[in-house]
């Protein structure tokens, strides 16, 4: 059983998601960039996190996959405002100044060139989210 550790054990913590992310997942490669981090099993990424700038902002992507859980996926921008959208399963914003992004700007986010210098790794993170958020455009980011 991996078990977090109680107490300022962050280095622990860490290790033991990475164990339980190897447990359920297997063998897997990981991608690792200045902007974040990327699993990705059989050419497909199934979790990371990356950030993206687009029209002078940024906006930070997390996706969890992994399996026996359902897909998560937020897109937020930490601003005077937290703005963001999220999937059904999304974590929340920790803030009660939220705005939601529509769904255009969600869109527009996903089509920019920022994406295009990062290879493989982060162009299949890429596809993922983009058929995450196409299946269902509904933004459930709301005030926790």
């Amino acid at each position: 059983m991996i078990e977090l550790s109680k107490g300022n054990s962050t280095i622990s913590n860490i290790m033991a998601i990475d164990l339980y992310i190897h447990k359920v997942a297997g063998d897997y490669d990981l991608y690792y960039t200045l902007r974040g981090d990327i699993g990705v099993k059989d050419g497909k990424a199934f979790y990371g996190s990356f950030w993206v700038d687009y029209a002078g902002q940024r906006y930070n992507i997390y996706y969890t996959g992994l399996p026996f859980e359902h897909e998560s996926l937020m897109i937020s921008h930490n601003g005077e405002f937290v703005t963001g959208w999220r999937n059904e399963y999304g974590v929340h914003s920790p803030s009660y100044k939220v705005k939601e992004l529509d769904v255009d700007r969600v869109r527009k986010i996903l089509k920019c060139k920022d994406w295009d210098d990062f290879g493989v790794g982060v162009q299949s993170f890429r596809e993922r989210i983009t058929e995450i958020f196409e299946e269902n455009t509904k933004n459930y980011f709301k005030i926790v």
